[in-house]
């Protein structure tokens, strides 16, 4: 009876075999997907066997293996295990640009895997970077470009000083906040409060002097005067 597409045709000793039980989940699903696709025929050479009329010419493309459930990532892997299993052999590199796929063989090598016999076939693994990969590449790239670049630095602001008394202004100087707490009239207090407010205590006669880092400086003479 011919065997049907309909069903699975798995050989008993590869499934009881050492290459069988080391496949991942994903290797042999791949595997099944281009058994899936064997034609088979009767074998002239030996009465009611059967060959794969097709062998080496096998395709499973990354769009078929995408509308299955598998990555490309993924996909590549489960390829080159089942190559360097030997369940599988590539006829035919594919050419994208040309749309052309890969050929693919199932083979019997896999009758010597884990043996000195064996006969590997390594294909050489493409990394796909993972986001960590890329962030680690990115923070080097940004890290070598820094490092050619001279550093520049933002021009220096010049510091607020104190300045000192001038001939014009004699006298003691102290902080506002601090004259206002040695006045003792509450009403002085409160009139100096919303001069300072208003920006007003020039006007009203007082010396200030702004370049300081933590207020403003009066003249105690001056302020003395107004009140």
């Amino acid at each position: 009876m011919k065997p049907s597409n309909k069903f699975l045709r798995l050989d008993r000793d590869l499934v009881y075999s050492p290459a069988w039980k080391s496949l991942s989940g994903h290797a042999i699903q791949v595997y099944c997907l281009l058994l899936l696709k064997a034609r088979f025929t009767q074998s002239p050479a030996r009465r009611g066997g059967w060959i794969i009329a097709n062998n080496g010419e096998l395709t499973l493309t990354y769009s078929e293996a995408l509308r299955r459930g598998f990555t490309r990532p993924r996909f590549r892997r489960a390829i080159i295990e089942l190559v360097e299993k030997g369940l599988i052999d590539i006829t035919r590199l594919g050419v994208p640009k040309e749309k052309l796929p890969n050929f693919y063989a199932l083979s019997d090598r896999w009758r010597e895997y884990g043996k000195p016999e064996f006969r590997a076939v390594m294909i050489q693994k493409k990394e796909t970077p993972g986001f960590d990969k890329i962030m680690r590449e990115k923070k080097r790239s940004l890290a070598s470009e820094a490092a050619e670049k001279p550093k520049q630095y933002p021009p220096e602001l010049p510091r607020p000083v104190i300045a000192p008394p001038s001939v014009k202004r004699p006298g003691e100087w102290m902080l506002f906040s601090e004259a206002l707490e040695r006045i003792p009239s509450k009403a002085d207090r409160e009139r100096l409060s919303r001069l300072f407010l208003h920006d007003k205590l020039e006007e009203a006669g007082i010396e200030t002097n702004y370049k300081v880092d933590n207020g403003v400086m009066v003249n105690l003479d001056t302020l003395q005067a107004v009140l």
